[in-house]
């Protein structure tokens, strides 16, 4: 925690856009824990309030974007070749596609309440071929509700 403090105190919103652009494309970073310590620092009044939820959040949609990107571009020929590695046979990949053929959308938005699934649904939104408008639409409202809502407990209970 003190390099990421060094990090936002230095390089303030910049920093806090690139950790969770990163963070959502596959940087290691704990993105639950960091978006509290970020609405702590807010009300620390280390940062601005609305500044930091406006990067967050911008951040948020940029990895998360560029992952669905990603998917759209090579994600069922990689899931193909490689998915018996983690466990993804051809049988379960159709699972995976039924799934979001029924539920993808909802799947998405509340992916962003579950750590570690945003990754993941990011992705497979693009691999399995969901609309780009409607994967915006309905990442744009987790990423909101879940951003808020994590911004806001960091910032009342620090």
């Amino acid at each position: 925690m003190d390099t990421l403090s060094e990090l936002l105190m230095n390089y303030k919103y910049a920093a806090v856009f690139i950790i969770f652009a990163l963070g959502l494309f596959g940087l290691p970073v704990p993105d639950e824990p960091v978006i509290l310590f970020i609405g702590h620092l807010a009300s620390d009044g280390l940062l601005n309030y609305f500044a930091t939820i406006i990067f967050v959040m911008s951040g948020v949609l940029a990895g998360t974007f560029f992952t669905h990107l990603l998917g759209k571009k090579f994600g069922r020929v990689l899931l193909r070749k490689y998915g018996k590695w983690i466990s993804l046979s051809q049988k379960r990949l159709t699972i995976v596609e039924n799934w979001f053929e029924k539920y993808g959308a909802w799947t998405v938005m509340i992916g962003f309440f579950i750590p570690g699934m945003r990754h993941i649904t990011c992705y497979l939104s693009g691999a399995i071929g969901m609309k780009t408008s409607h994967y915006l639409i309905y990442s744009s409202m987790g990423i909101v509700i879940s951003c808020l809502l994590l911004i806001n407990l960091g910032f009342l209970f620090g």
